[in-house]
């Protein structure tokens, strides 16, 4: 697990970038494609389903060389709009890597760019 992140934002949330390595489960289609689609769906449904409502789900390929899925969160946590950007790529393993950039709505936008700076930069062995 690699977790980086900034002094606290505007609204005291520090913004922060976390990749980890999920063993995948045993009941994914073979293709490598098709298995990393089916699992992003499986995580989107599952944060639609535990974090507080109201959850918006934004699920899309990522921009990134190699296009991976990627969500966008929007959620609230103790009263405080946040904002998550999740992507997904297989690992050499067949274990999936996630990464996560999280940050206050409001200062999502200066975040961002640092986040996708960071995930063009991480590379798996």
């Amino acid at each position: 697990m690699l977790v980086l992140s900034a002094g606290p934002g505007t609204l005291g949330v520090a913004p922060s970038f976390v990749v980890t390595r999920e063993v995948a489960p045993g009941d994914l289609p073979a293709d490598p494609a098709t298995r990393l689609e089916a699992f992003a769906d499986a995580q989107a449904e599952q944060m639609r389903d535990t974090l507080p409502a109201p959850v918006d789900v934004q699920r899309r390929r990522a921009d990134i060389p190699g296009s991976a899925p990627e969500l966008r969160l929007d959620w609230i946590s103790n009263g405080i709009p946040i904002r998550q950007w999740i992507t997904y790529a297989n690992a050499p393993d067949g274990s999936m890597m996630i990464a996560t950039g999280t940050a206050a709505r409001a200062d999502y936008d200066m975040a961002e760019p640092v986040f996708r700076a960071m995930l063009n930069g991480f590379r798996l062995t």
